[in-house]
């Protein structure tokens, strides 16, 4: 195993073992260094470069996450007006209820009374997500034939005007997908056994469904392309 001195703070070197066993802990390495057949100088740099990946990655979610609820919220807005969300509730399941009142609790406990931007911007992706992807069980009073009907087919479908949003799981499932995504590098987890180009290519597909503006924002800006090409090159890596 190779241990060159790497880096020097103060006079003071410090090698690729002093990063794993000092700097990253062992239960935080140990996915990579099964990836990388135990060489701790490739675990750390595929650690790195889990980071730098995790970090372009976020531009584009955010596009996404606030596409997702611009385009959401526009279509609730004209069809049910400010009051939407006690309108549409009695079609939503337990969660997004609950994300509802905990919104409500965080804006003095009524909705009503706050402003309608306040509300929009409270709620979370895992509530876009929910909204247009319920998880209705039998034994709830609401059915997913109530949704597609009182709300997904009057309004939210309309979220989507560059695809057939006839049926909602060509729609709902790249979103799941991304919203898991999100989480993964929102709570600092390993990505890099995902099929990352296929994670961007999506995000670009669900934009473009709602917004050849947003699609191209992100082709234009982001850094996940250039990111992902570096992956097994021998370069110093930097997040």
């Amino acid at each position: 195993m190779r241990n060159e001195k790497i880096f020097k703070s103060n006079g003071t070197y410090i090698t690729w073992t002093d990063i794993s066993t000092s700097v990253i802990s062992s239960v935080r390495l140990k996915d990579y260094l099964v990836e990388c057949e135990g060489d701790v100088e490739k675990s750390v740099r595929l650690y790195i470069w889990n980071t730098a990946v995790s970090a372009s990655f976020y531009g584009a979610l955010q596009m996404l996450e606030v596409t997702l609820r611009e385009a959401l919220i526009i279509q609730l807005y004209n069809q049910y007006g400010e009051g939407w969300y006690d309108t549409v509730e009695s079609t939503l399941d337990p969660y997004t209820c609950k994300q509802i009142k905990k919104c409500s609790r965080e804006l003095d406990g009524d909705l009503r009374l706050s402003n309608f931007l306040d509300v929009t911007s409270t709620l979370s992706f895992g509530f876009w997500e929910s909204l247009i992807n319920p998880q209705i069980e039998k034994s709830e009073k609401i059915s997913i034939s109530e949704f597609e009907r009182l709300t997904w087919r009057p309004a939210l479908r309309s979220a989507f005007p560059n695809v057939d949003s006839s049926e909602r799981g060509i729609i709902t499932e790249p979103i799941r997908k991304m919203k898991h995504l999100r989480d993964q590098i929102a709570h600092h987890k390993p990505i890099f056994k995902r099929n990352l180009d296929a994670d961007y290519q999506t995000i670009l597909q669900i934009l473009g469904w709602m917004s050849l503006e947003s699609r191209l924002w992100v082709e234009e800006l982001c850094r996940v392309p250039e990111v992902l090409a570096i992956r097994n090159k021998t370069v110093d890596l930097m997040f």
